[in-house]
C-alpha cells in the first residue's frame, strides 16, 4: 500500500514498548512500597523474636477483629526487601473466608527449588499480633487481617539458596491442636 507509512508506525513502535515497561516497573515498584510501608509499621522482625523468645508483636488489642476460629490459612505472601532479604506475612480465614485471628503457633519454613529446606523456625503468635492494613495499589487495594513476620534476611538461612526460585510455607497450629497450612511461592536474588 503506502511504504512510507508502514516505516512511520514501525519508527515508534519502539516508544510504545519503552512507555508501557515504565508503566509496568512503575506499578510493580509502587505495590512494593506501599505493602512495605504498610508491613514495616507493625512488630518486630522475625528475627527479634526469636533472639528475645517473645511474641512476634508488642500490639494492642485493636478492636473490632474478628476472632472466630480459623479454617485455614487464607494468604501467605512474601516480597523482596532489600538485597538478600524479603518479608512475610500470613492472613487467616474463619469458615465464611473472613479473615480473623488466633492464638497458636506459627512454623515458618524456607524451602529452595529442590524442596531443600533453607529455615525453619516456630514462632507463638497471639490474638494482638494481627493487624488490619491495607496492602496493594489502586485498584488492587484491599484491607487485610495480618501476622507480619518482617524483614528476613538470607543470612537467617542455614544455607544460601542455590535457585531463583523456592517457597515459604506457614503452619499455623492452635491451642487445639489443629494445623492449617499454607505456602506461596518466593524469589530469590541471583545466586
Amino acid at each position: 500500500m503506502y511504504p512510507e507509512t508502514q516505516v512511520k508506525v514501525h519508527k515508534w513502535r519502539w516508544l510504545w514498548w519503552i512507555l508501557g515497561l515504565l508503566l509496568f516497573v512503575g506499578m510493580v515498584v509502587g505495590a512494593t512500597v506501599i505493602t512495605w510501608m504498610a508491613l514495616n509499621q507493625k512488630g518486630p522482625p522475625l528475627s527479634n523474636a526469636l533472639a528475645t523468645s517473645t511474641p512476634l508483636g508488642t500490639l494492642s488489642q485493636i478492636s473490632g477483629l474478628n476472632d472466630s476460629p480459623p479454617a485455614y490459612v487464607k494468604n501467605v505472601v512474601a516480597t523482596k526487601e532489600g538485597y538478600q532479604a524479603f518479608i512475610a506475612y500470613f492472613t487467616l480465614a474463619d469458615a465464611n473466608g473472613s479473615f480473623t485471628t488466633a492464638d497458636g503457633k506459627a512454623k515458618f519454613e524456607v524451602f529452595g527449588d529442590k524442596n531443600e529446606r533453607l529455615m525453619s523456625v516456630e514462632v507463638p503468635v497471639h490474638k494482638t499480633d494481627f493487624v488490619k492494613t491495607t496492602v496493594g495499589m489502586g485498584a488492587f487495594a484491599h484491607e487485610v487481617v495480618l501476622c507480619n513476620f518482617g524483614r528476613i534476611p538470607y543470612s537467617a538461612f542455614s544455607r544460601m539458596p542455590d535457585s531463583f526460585s523456592g517457597k515459604i510455607k506457614v503452619t499455623f497450629t492452635i491451642p487445639t491442636g489443629e494445623s492449617f497450612v499454607g505456602q506461596d511461592t518466593i524469589l530469590f536474588d541471583k545466586p
